[in-house]
């Protein structure tokens, strides 16, 4: 991650040099979209003069323009993925929208703690997952250390599939898991999008992009506690709990706890989705298309709901600024941002449990 930041504000010549000596796999999108965004973006990541936020706004809009690109490629007939091609779109026209907004910081002079975590989010995660990806022996490390704990969980449940004993060295290789079954006219391949190194870097990047400030959630954590006391019920004496372990916590412990919960859950339950991916495919239970485009997203999905939970549970400032992201359809006039949230009286939402700044 420090790589991916001195590199955007390097000396041109040696990005350059770096670019074609380790880097392999650019397409045009790359060139043209994403590099440049994570360049301004990085550029951004501190308020460096009065123009960061317009710095910002362009990186966030070349982002969008990427995501636009990516809309094509996922429904190209070779590797159509519908759900994956609706998502680049919806994620072209949502960091258009952020763009937008940085826009406003700037001409109303205000400051959107919301859309700071994401720009420090994505620069985390964009420049993370593409060193790893476009780095053949990064790429190969991630793709090995997927490839063979799947490999043994399906022994471990009866499925002897051979594996193709191989370290992937050159972009866009990955590691054959054959079917054993000679009359099976195809084999599955763990490729670096199986390895959940996306899933990876964008939880981890979205806890060390929070800036934590106690002070938004503390009255709200007090007076939980207030309602709660006493109560029998196993729901509140679990948030009881919860919310008196956090306020024991350090700012550090938190963010560390919340990194040790994430990453071995993301990694084990990308495993066995590998694993129900292969075995239902060669069982003949499911056709591939539909195990892996279908049914391992769902299970990924779950997944990233539940986790985003327990973050949220440890971090309540990153609740808040996922929530300010969803509070910016209201931000229609100068003056709305307030501390860099939305101005509590613009937010009506009956039985609202965001933490409230007291």
């Amino acid at each position: 991650m420090e790589m991916a930041l001195s590199f955007s504000t390097a000396d041109p010549l040696l990005t350059v040099y770096i670019l074609s000596t380790y880097i392999e796999g650019l397409k045009w999108w790359d060139l043209s979209f994403f590099i440049p965004s994570l360049i301004l973006m990085a550029i951004g990541y501190t308020n460096r003069c009065k123009w960061s936020n317009l710095i910002r706004a362009g990186g966030m809009a070349l982002f969008g323009l990427f995501w636009f690109s990516q809309v094509s490629f996922f429904l190209d007939p070779a590797h159509t993925d519908i759900i994956n091609g609706l998502m680049s779109l919806m994620g072209g026209f949502f960091f258009l929208f952020i763009a937008f907004h940085f826009y406003l910081d700037h001409k109303w002079n205000e400051s959107t703690k919301s859309i700071n975590w994401l720009l420090r989010t994505s620069v985390l995660t964009g420049g993370s997952y593409f060193i790893f990806e476009h780095i053949p022996i990064t790429q190969g490390a991630l793709i090995y250390i997927v490839a063979w704990p799947t490999y043994w969980i399906l022994k471990l449940f009866g499925h002897d599939y051979p594996i193709q004993d191989h370290f992937p060295t050159i972009y866009g290789d990955g590691i054959y898991i054959y079917p054993g079954d000679p009359g099976f006219d195809f084999s599955i391949r763990i490729v670096f999008a199986c390895t959940a190194a996306l899933a990876l870097f964008l939880f981890v990047s979205a806890v060390i992009a929070t800036r934590t400030d106690r002070s938004e959630w503390k009255g709200w954590a007090h007076k939980e506690l207030r309602i709660t006391k006493g109560s029998k019920n196993l729901f509140d004496i679990g948030k009881r709990n919860g919310i008196k372990n956090i306020l024991r916590m350090s700012n550090a412990r938190r963010k560390i706890y919340a990194i040790l919960i994430v990453v071995p859950l993301i990694f084990i339950t990308n495993l066995f989705r590998n694993v129900a991916v292969i075995a239902a495919t060669y069982t003949g239970t499911l056709e591939f298309d539909d195990a892996h485009n279908i049914y391992a997203k769902i299970l990924s999905l779950v997944m990233m709901v539940y986790l985003t939970w327990v973050l949220f549970e440890l971090l309540p400032e990153l609740q808040e600024d996922v929530m300010g992201l969803f509070d910016l359809l209201k931000r229609v006039k100068k003056g709305m941002i307030k501390n860099g949230r939305l101005d509590l009286k613009y937010i009506q939402r009956s039985g609202d449990r965001r933490p409230v700044k007291k």
